[in-house]
């Protein structure tokens, strides 16, 4: 299934802490899955991820979630920020949406 706004961009998060593997992985296709590029840029490099999920109406804002908190994406996941509790009221909801997903 693709993107909300590109039917062949395409986000995956995988979580290897069964394999003792502790790194977050995301994952992120512009070709229908041709090929994928790592986006983990501004994450904890011992923090696992265990959802990704693209917005539904601002293109190219992602968030994901790791076991304690969310991070958003403003430029399709290049680079990852820490959602806080200081951001404007629209980021708090989702926050607390993502909260929620998981």
């Amino acid at each position: 299934m693709g993107g909300h706004f590109d039917a062949n961009t395409i986000y995956v998060a995988v979580n290897a802490i069964r394999k003792n593997d502790m790194k977050p992985h995301i994952f992120r296709t512009h070709d229908g899955g041709t090929t994928w590029k790592e986006i983990v840029k501004g994450l904890n490099p011992i923090s696992p991820i265990n959802v990704v999920r693209e917005d539904a109406k601002q293109p190219g804002f992602a968030f994901c979630r790791l076991r304690a908190r969310s991070l958003f994406s403003v430029d399709d996941g290049e680079n990852w920020q820490i959602l806080r509790m200081n951001m404007p009221a629209h980021l708090r909801v989702i926050w607390l949406f993502t909260r929620m997903i998981w």
